[in-house]
């Protein structure tokens, strides 16, 4: 038996069915909150939530280090790019009429292999790979890519031989 809140005088039994609370949702924009009016049973046990923890707010000394880590990150693949691309153009051969050279697949090699020893150039430097998600390395693949792309054609289109 449970004493009642309210009335002090009158106890109320524990209803063994189980009814299921009333939700309601509030729309703001293209976020929706689920709220719970309904509380928990007589019959239920209340269950106390996690405390949530707060995220951990950066000083300005770490934005500084994060910014300059993505600087160095950039910068080196920026450099490794450009590299492989005047690699690749002067150990493909020599371009013919069209352009085309006949090891041009020598050069997409290399472009993969610069993109391969970022990471070793990254545990050279000291930086953590670990905390590097996929969309970190898509980026530096891209830019590396990117670089070697417009270094070799500028390269093919630019050069006599």
């Amino acid at each position: 038996m449970l004493q009642s809140r309210f009335f002090p005088g009158i106890k109320l039994k524990q209803n063994p069915a189980r009814v299921k609370p009333r939700r309601y949702q509030l729309t703001y924009g293209l976020r929706t909150k689920k709220y719970d009016y309904g509380g928990a049973q007589l019959s239920e046990e209340v269950k106390e939530d996690k405390p949530v923890q707060p995220k951990k707010v950066k000083t300005k000394e770490d934005k500084q280090a994060e910014h300059i880590a993505r600087i160095k990150r950039t910068l080196i693949a920026s450099l490794i790019g450009i590299g492989t691309g005047a690699t690749a153009y002067y150990l493909g051969g020599i371009p013919d009429a069209a352009g085309l050279q006949k090891d041009g697949l020598l050069g997409l090699m290399l472009m993969l292999a610069g993109i391969v020893i970022q990471k070793h150039i990254f545990i050279l430097i000291g930086m953590d790979t670990d905390k590097l998600g996929w969309k970190d390395w898509f980026y530096q693949s891209f830019m590396t890519f990117a670089f070697w792309f417009m270094t070799w054609a500028i390269l093919l289109t630019s050069l006599t031989p």
